[in-house]
Protein backbone atom coordinates (compact mmCIF):
# COMPACT_ATOMS: atom_id res chain seq x y z
CA UNK A 1 0.00 0.00 0.00
CA UNK A 2 1.46 3.33 -1.05
CA UNK A 3 1.93 5.99 1.62
CA UNK A 4 0.48 9.49 1.28
CA UNK A 5 2.78 12.48 1.05
CA UNK A 6 2.54 13.44 4.76
CA UNK A 7 3.05 9.83 5.83
CA UNK A 8 6.15 9.53 3.63
CA UNK A 9 7.56 12.69 5.14
CA UNK A 10 6.91 11.44 8.68
CA UNK A 11 8.64 8.13 7.93
CA UNK A 12 11.59 9.95 6.36
CA UNK A 13 11.96 12.35 9.30
CA UNK A 14 11.85 9.49 11.81
CA UNK A 15 14.49 7.54 9.90
CA UNK A 16 16.76 10.58 9.62
CA UNK A 17 16.39 11.36 13.35
CA UNK A 18 17.42 7.81 14.15
CA UNK A 19 20.47 8.10 11.92
CA UNK A 20 21.42 11.38 13.60
CA UNK A 21 21.19 9.68 17.02
CA UNK A 22 23.38 6.84 15.78
CA UNK A 23 25.81 9.35 14.32
CA UNK A 24 26.09 11.17 17.65
CA UNK A 25 26.97 7.87 19.33
CA UNK A 26 29.57 6.92 16.75
CA UNK A 27 30.39 7.06 13.02
CA UNK A 28 27.57 6.01 10.73
CA UNK A 29 28.27 3.05 8.50
CA UNK A 30 27.46 2.93 4.80
CA UNK A 31 25.28 -0.12 5.45
CA UNK A 32 23.07 1.84 7.86
CA UNK A 33 22.61 4.67 5.35
CA UNK A 34 22.05 2.25 2.46
CA UNK A 35 19.34 0.42 4.42
CA UNK A 36 17.43 3.68 5.01
CA UNK A 37 17.93 4.79 1.41
CA UNK A 38 16.59 1.50 0.12
CA UNK A 39 13.55 1.72 2.38
CA UNK A 40 12.77 5.28 1.31
CA UNK A 41 13.48 4.65 -2.37
CA UNK A 42 16.17 7.34 -2.65
CA UNK A 43 19.93 7.38 -3.21
CA UNK A 44 22.52 7.01 -0.45
CA UNK A 45 23.78 10.48 -1.28
CA UNK A 46 20.34 11.96 -0.59
CA UNK A 47 20.17 10.29 2.83
CA UNK A 48 23.65 11.57 3.73
CA UNK A 49 22.50 15.09 2.79
CA UNK A 50 19.38 14.79 4.95
CA UNK A 51 21.44 13.61 7.91
CA UNK A 52 23.91 16.49 7.49
CA UNK A 53 21.08 19.00 7.34
CA UNK A 54 19.26 17.50 10.34
CA UNK A 55 22.42 17.50 12.46
CA UNK A 56 23.12 21.15 11.61
CA UNK A 57 26.26 20.45 9.63
CA UNK A 58 24.75 21.80 6.41
CA UNK A 59 22.02 24.37 6.06
CA UNK A 60 19.26 23.39 3.64
CA UNK A 61 19.52 25.23 0.36
CA UNK A 62 16.28 26.10 -1.35
CA UNK A 63 16.36 24.83 -4.91
CA UNK A 64 15.12 27.22 -7.57
CA UNK A 65 11.58 26.29 -8.51
CA UNK A 66 11.06 25.59 -12.21
CA UNK A 67 7.91 27.38 -13.32
CA UNK A 68 6.00 27.76 -16.54
CA UNK A 69 6.74 31.33 -17.63
CA UNK A 70 5.17 33.17 -20.55
CA UNK A 71 7.82 32.05 -23.02
CA UNK A 72 7.35 28.38 -22.11
CA UNK A 73 3.57 28.80 -22.30
CA UNK A 74 3.88 29.97 -25.90
CA UNK A 75 6.36 27.24 -26.79
CA UNK A 76 3.93 24.72 -25.32
CA UNK A 77 1.19 26.30 -27.40
CA UNK A 78 3.35 25.82 -30.47
CA UNK A 79 3.43 22.10 -29.72
CA UNK A 80 -0.35 22.10 -29.09
CA UNK A 81 0.09 21.06 -25.46
CA UNK A 82 2.49 18.18 -26.20
CA UNK A 83 4.74 18.37 -23.13
CA UNK A 84 7.07 15.61 -24.34
CA UNK A 85 7.73 17.48 -27.59
CA UNK A 86 8.45 20.68 -25.63
CA UNK A 87 10.80 18.76 -23.33
CA UNK A 88 12.74 17.35 -26.31
CA UNK A 89 13.14 20.89 -27.65
CA UNK A 90 14.32 22.16 -24.23
CA UNK A 91 16.88 19.33 -24.03
CA UNK A 92 18.15 20.11 -27.54
CA UNK A 93 18.55 23.80 -26.67
CA UNK A 94 20.32 22.88 -23.43
CA UNK A 95 22.73 20.60 -25.31
CA UNK A 96 23.76 23.57 -27.44
CA UNK A 97 23.87 26.28 -24.79
CA UNK A 98 25.16 24.15 -21.90
CA UNK A 99 22.38 25.42 -19.61
CA UNK A 100 20.54 23.08 -17.21
CA UNK A 101 17.27 21.53 -18.31
CA UNK A 102 14.37 20.26 -16.19
CA UNK A 103 13.41 16.60 -16.13
CA UNK A 104 10.21 15.57 -17.86
CA UNK A 105 8.39 15.00 -14.51
CA UNK A 106 9.45 18.49 -13.42
CA UNK A 107 8.05 19.95 -16.63
CA UNK A 108 4.82 17.99 -16.12
CA UNK A 109 4.53 19.44 -12.60
CA UNK A 110 5.19 23.00 -13.81
CA UNK A 111 2.51 22.64 -16.48
CA UNK A 112 0.00 21.27 -13.97
CA UNK A 113 0.70 24.14 -11.59
CA UNK A 114 0.91 26.83 -14.26
CA UNK A 115 -2.11 25.94 -16.37
CA UNK A 116 -5.65 25.10 -15.35
CA UNK A 117 -7.07 21.84 -16.75
CA UNK A 118 -9.30 23.83 -19.09
CA UNK A 119 -6.28 25.71 -20.46
CA UNK A 120 -4.38 22.49 -21.09
CA UNK A 121 -7.40 21.01 -22.83
CA UNK A 122 -7.75 24.14 -24.97
CA UNK A 123 -4.14 23.81 -26.16
CA UNK A 124 -4.72 20.24 -27.29
CA UNK A 125 -8.04 20.94 -29.03
CA UNK A 126 -7.36 24.39 -30.48
CA UNK A 127 -9.23 24.51 -33.78
CA UNK A 128 -7.72 27.75 -35.07
CA UNK A 129 -4.29 26.14 -35.49
CA UNK A 130 -2.59 29.57 -35.30
CA UNK A 131 -0.63 30.46 -32.18
CA UNK A 132 1.98 33.16 -31.73
CA UNK A 133 5.28 31.86 -30.41
CA UNK A 134 8.03 34.09 -29.01
CA UNK A 135 11.49 32.66 -28.39
CA UNK A 136 13.18 33.22 -25.04
CA UNK A 137 16.30 34.74 -26.59
CA UNK A 138 14.52 37.58 -28.33
CA UNK A 139 11.87 39.89 -26.97
CA UNK A 140 11.10 41.49 -30.30
CA UNK A 141 10.59 38.51 -32.55
CA UNK A 142 7.91 35.95 -33.10
CA UNK A 143 6.73 33.27 -35.47
CA UNK A 144 3.30 32.01 -36.29
CA UNK A 145 2.73 28.26 -36.22
CA UNK A 146 -0.05 26.89 -38.37
CA UNK A 147 -0.84 23.36 -37.28
CA UNK A 148 -1.56 20.85 -39.99
CA UNK A 149 -5.02 19.41 -39.38
CA UNK A 150 -3.63 15.95 -40.18
CA UNK A 151 -1.69 16.06 -36.91
CA UNK A 152 1.74 16.41 -38.54
CA UNK A 153 4.49 18.74 -37.27
CA UNK A 154 3.24 22.35 -37.39
CA UNK A 155 4.21 24.32 -40.47
CA UNK A 156 5.74 27.65 -39.53
CA UNK A 157 5.31 30.96 -41.30
CA UNK A 158 7.10 34.12 -40.26
CA UNK A 159 5.72 37.34 -38.88
CA UNK A 160 8.21 39.56 -40.69
CA UNK A 161 6.96 42.66 -38.90
CA UNK A 162 7.88 41.11 -35.55
CA UNK A 163 11.33 39.61 -36.11
CA UNK A 164 14.18 40.75 -38.34
CA UNK A 165 16.06 38.19 -40.41
CA UNK A 166 19.49 37.68 -38.75
CA UNK A 167 22.36 39.43 -40.55
CA UNK A 168 25.52 37.26 -40.72
CA UNK A 169 27.52 40.33 -41.81
CA UNK A 170 27.32 41.67 -38.25
CA UNK A 171 29.36 38.74 -36.94
CA UNK A 172 33.02 39.40 -36.22
CA UNK A 173 33.89 36.09 -34.56
CA UNK A 174 32.85 32.48 -35.03
CA UNK A 175 30.79 32.64 -31.84
CA UNK A 176 28.98 35.70 -33.21
CA UNK A 177 28.17 33.75 -36.35
CA UNK A 178 26.86 30.81 -34.31
CA UNK A 179 24.62 33.20 -32.39
CA UNK A 180 23.25 34.47 -35.70
CA UNK A 181 22.66 30.85 -36.76
CA UNK A 182 20.71 30.22 -33.55
CA UNK A 183 18.61 33.31 -34.25
CA UNK A 184 17.97 32.08 -37.80
CA UNK A 185 16.72 28.77 -36.39
CA UNK A 186 14.26 30.72 -34.23
CA UNK A 187 13.30 32.89 -37.20
CA UNK A 188 12.49 29.74 -39.14
CA UNK A 189 10.16 28.50 -36.42
CA UNK A 190 12.63 26.52 -34.27
CA UNK A 191 12.55 23.26 -36.26
CA UNK A 192 14.16 20.33 -34.48
CA UNK A 193 17.75 19.37 -35.25
CA UNK A 194 16.44 16.12 -36.69
CA UNK A 195 14.26 18.11 -39.11
CA UNK A 196 17.19 20.32 -40.11
CA UNK A 197 19.38 17.25 -40.67
CA UNK A 198 16.74 15.67 -42.89
CA UNK A 199 16.38 18.83 -44.98
CA UNK A 200 20.15 19.11 -45.45
CA UNK A 201 20.50 15.46 -46.41
CA UNK A 202 17.64 15.62 -48.90
CA UNK A 203 19.38 18.52 -50.64
CA UNK A 204 22.78 16.81 -50.57
CA UNK A 205 21.39 13.47 -51.77
CA UNK A 206 19.62 15.22 -54.66
CA UNK A 207 22.96 16.79 -55.59
CA UNK A 208 24.57 13.33 -55.76
CA UNK A 209 26.44 13.26 -52.45
CA UNK A 210 27.15 9.67 -51.30
CA UNK A 211 25.28 8.32 -48.28
CA UNK A 212 28.54 8.02 -46.34
CA UNK A 213 29.01 11.80 -46.57
CA UNK A 214 25.54 12.79 -45.38
CA UNK A 215 25.19 14.72 -42.13
CA UNK A 216 24.35 13.20 -38.76
CA UNK A 217 22.24 14.87 -36.09
CA UNK A 218 25.23 15.30 -33.75
CA UNK A 219 27.20 17.04 -36.50
CA UNK A 220 24.29 19.41 -37.10
CA UNK A 221 24.03 20.19 -33.39
CA UNK A 222 27.77 20.94 -33.30
CA UNK A 223 27.24 23.80 -35.75
CA UNK A 224 25.04 25.51 -33.13
CA UNK A 225 27.58 25.07 -30.32
CA UNK A 226 29.57 28.02 -28.99
CA UNK A 227 33.29 27.93 -28.22
CA UNK A 228 34.37 26.11 -31.38
CA UNK A 229 37.61 27.06 -33.09
CA UNK A 230 36.50 25.72 -36.46
CA UNK A 231 33.20 24.87 -38.08
CA UNK A 232 32.20 22.69 -41.01
CA UNK A 233 31.62 25.46 -43.52
CA UNK A 234 29.79 23.31 -46.09
CA UNK A 235 27.38 21.99 -43.47
CA UNK A 236 26.77 25.40 -41.93
CA UNK A 237 25.86 26.86 -45.33
CA UNK A 238 23.61 23.86 -46.00
CA UNK A 239 21.85 24.47 -42.66
CA UNK A 240 21.28 28.12 -43.59
CA UNK A 241 19.83 26.99 -46.91
CA UNK A 242 17.56 24.53 -45.11
CA UNK A 243 16.29 27.29 -42.83
CA UNK A 244 15.93 30.02 -45.46
CA UNK A 245 16.54 28.87 -49.06
CA UNK A 246 17.09 32.31 -50.54
CA UNK A 247 20.14 32.34 -52.84
CA UNK A 248 21.16 35.90 -51.98
CA UNK A 249 20.85 35.30 -48.25
CA UNK A 250 22.83 32.05 -48.41
CA UNK A 251 25.53 33.95 -50.32
CA UNK A 252 25.75 36.45 -47.46
CA UNK A 253 26.51 33.58 -45.09
CA UNK A 254 29.20 32.21 -47.40
CA UNK A 255 30.85 35.63 -47.50
CA UNK A 256 30.66 36.02 -43.72
CA UNK A 257 32.24 32.59 -43.29
CA UNK A 258 35.08 33.49 -45.65
CA UNK A 259 35.79 36.71 -43.76
CA UNK A 260 35.73 35.08 -40.31
CA UNK A 261 37.72 32.04 -41.48
CA UNK A 262 40.33 34.36 -42.98
CA UNK A 263 40.64 36.27 -39.71
CA UNK A 264 40.99 33.01 -37.75
CA UNK A 265 43.68 31.70 -40.08
CA UNK A 266 45.56 34.99 -39.93
CA UNK A 267 45.49 34.95 -36.12
CA UNK A 268 46.65 31.32 -36.08
CA UNK A 269 49.53 32.11 -38.43
CA UNK A 270 50.63 35.01 -36.22
CA UNK A 271 50.67 32.74 -33.19
CA UNK A 272 52.54 30.00 -35.03
CA UNK A 273 55.13 32.33 -36.53
CA UNK A 274 55.66 34.40 -33.38
CA UNK A 275 58.86 32.44 -32.62
CA UNK A 276 61.11 30.39 -34.85
CA UNK A 277 61.53 26.67 -34.17
CA UNK A 278 64.91 25.56 -32.78
CA UNK A 279 65.69 23.76 -36.04
CA UNK A 280 64.11 23.21 -39.43
CA UNK A 281 63.63 19.55 -40.29
CA UNK A 282 65.07 18.27 -43.57
CA UNK A 283 63.00 15.60 -45.33
CA UNK A 284 64.42 13.25 -47.96
CA UNK A 285 62.23 11.54 -50.51
CA UNK A 286 61.21 11.10 -54.13
CA UNK A 287 59.28 13.80 -55.99
CA UNK A 288 55.69 12.71 -56.47
CA UNK A 289 55.91 13.73 -60.12
CA UNK A 290 58.70 11.18 -60.59
CA UNK A 291 56.67 8.42 -58.94
CA UNK A 292 53.67 9.32 -61.10
CA UNK A 293 55.79 8.94 -64.23
CA UNK A 294 57.19 5.58 -63.12
CA UNK A 295 53.72 4.29 -62.22
CA UNK A 296 52.28 5.70 -65.45
CA UNK A 297 49.60 7.49 -63.45
CA UNK A 298 47.06 9.63 -65.26
CA UNK A 299 48.55 13.07 -64.70
CA UNK A 300 45.59 14.57 -66.57
CA UNK A 301 43.52 13.93 -63.45
CA UNK A 302 42.52 17.03 -61.58
CA UNK A 303 43.06 15.75 -58.03
CA UNK A 304 45.27 13.42 -55.98
CA UNK A 305 44.13 11.66 -52.80
CA UNK A 306 46.72 10.59 -50.21
CA UNK A 307 45.48 7.70 -48.07
CA UNK A 308 46.82 6.45 -44.74
CA UNK A 309 46.61 3.08 -43.00
CA UNK A 310 44.59 4.91 -40.30
CA UNK A 311 41.00 3.91 -41.01
CA UNK A 312 39.29 6.67 -42.95
CA UNK A 313 42.23 9.08 -42.83
CA UNK A 314 43.06 10.78 -46.12
CA UNK A 315 43.52 14.24 -47.67
CA UNK A 316 43.09 15.27 -51.30
CA UNK A 317 45.13 17.89 -53.17
CA UNK A 318 44.80 19.70 -56.45
CA UNK A 319 46.99 18.21 -59.19
CA UNK A 320 49.13 21.35 -59.51
CA UNK A 321 50.21 21.21 -55.85
CA UNK A 322 50.77 17.45 -56.00
CA UNK A 323 52.99 17.66 -59.10
CA UNK A 324 55.00 20.62 -57.80
CA UNK A 325 58.72 19.91 -57.65
CA UNK A 326 58.76 20.52 -53.86
CA UNK A 327 56.13 17.85 -53.18
CA UNK A 328 57.83 14.60 -52.24
CA UNK A 329 57.01 11.21 -50.78
CA UNK A 330 59.45 11.33 -47.88
CA UNK A 331 61.12 8.30 -46.33
CA UNK A 332 63.77 10.01 -44.17
CA UNK A 333 64.11 13.00 -41.84
CA UNK A 334 67.39 14.69 -40.95
CA UNK A 335 69.33 11.86 -42.61
CA UNK A 336 67.63 9.00 -40.75
CA UNK A 337 64.65 6.82 -41.74
CA UNK A 338 61.33 8.21 -40.64
CA UNK A 339 60.27 7.25 -37.14
CA UNK A 340 56.65 6.27 -36.44
CA UNK A 341 56.05 9.70 -34.92
CA UNK A 342 56.89 11.32 -38.27
CA UNK A 343 54.86 8.95 -40.44
CA UNK A 344 57.04 5.91 -41.15
CA UNK A 345 57.53 4.28 -43.52
CA UNK A 346 56.51 7.09 -45.89
CA UNK A 347 54.58 10.36 -45.89
CA UNK A 348 53.77 13.15 -48.27
CA UNK A 349 55.62 16.39 -47.59
CA UNK A 350 55.42 19.87 -49.04
CA UNK A 351 56.90 22.97 -47.38
CA UNK A 352 54.03 25.10 -48.70
CA UNK A 353 51.21 22.96 -47.29
CA UNK A 354 49.83 23.10 -43.75
CA UNK A 355 50.58 20.13 -41.52
CA UNK A 356 47.20 18.44 -41.73
CA UNK A 357 47.52 18.17 -45.53
CA UNK A 358 50.82 16.23 -45.28
CA UNK A 359 49.39 12.74 -44.78
CA UNK A 360 51.53 10.31 -42.76
CA UNK A 361 51.73 6.50 -42.97
CA UNK A 362 50.99 6.46 -46.71
CA UNK A 363 49.43 3.34 -48.16
CA UNK A 364 47.85 4.59 -51.43
CA UNK A 365 48.05 7.56 -53.76
CA UNK A 366 45.05 7.91 -56.05
CA UNK A 367 44.80 10.15 -59.10
CA UNK A 368 41.14 11.14 -59.50
CA UNK A 369 38.91 13.28 -61.74
CA UNK A 370 36.88 14.64 -58.79
CA UNK A 371 37.77 16.21 -55.45
CA UNK A 372 37.58 13.79 -52.53
CA UNK A 373 37.64 15.99 -49.43
CA UNK A 374 39.65 14.69 -46.50
CA UNK A 375 39.61 13.78 -42.83
CA UNK A 376 40.21 17.33 -41.59
CA UNK A 377 38.59 19.03 -44.57
CA UNK A 378 35.33 17.25 -43.81
CA UNK A 379 35.52 18.66 -40.28
CA UNK A 380 35.65 22.28 -41.37
CA UNK A 381 39.33 22.84 -42.17
CA UNK A 382 40.19 24.63 -45.40
CA UNK A 383 40.46 22.19 -48.29
CA UNK A 384 43.44 23.86 -50.02
CA UNK A 385 45.44 24.16 -46.81
CA UNK A 386 48.45 25.86 -48.35
CA UNK A 387 50.21 29.18 -48.87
Amino acid sequence: MALAGDEKRAVRDAAVRRLVELGNAGPLSRAQVAQVADGLGVSDRTVWRWVAQASGQVKPVARPQFTLDEVLRKRLAFWRGNESALHREILADAAVSGSPAPSLPTLHRAVREGLAPAERAALRSDESGTIEVVDASTAAGGVTAQADQTGQEPVTTMRQDRMVLPDPGQATTLDDLVQQLRSLKIWAGSPSYETIKDRVNRTWAAAGRPDAELAGKTTVVDCFRLGRRRVNADLLVAIVQALHPDVGYVTQWRQALQVISGQTRAASQVRVQDTLPPAVAEFTGVPLATLATIAEADTQSRYVDFQSFDDGYHESWDIESAMHRQTIVAYAKDGAPLSPAYGAPARVHSPVKLGYKNTKYLTRILFMPERNGGYWTDRGYEWYGGV
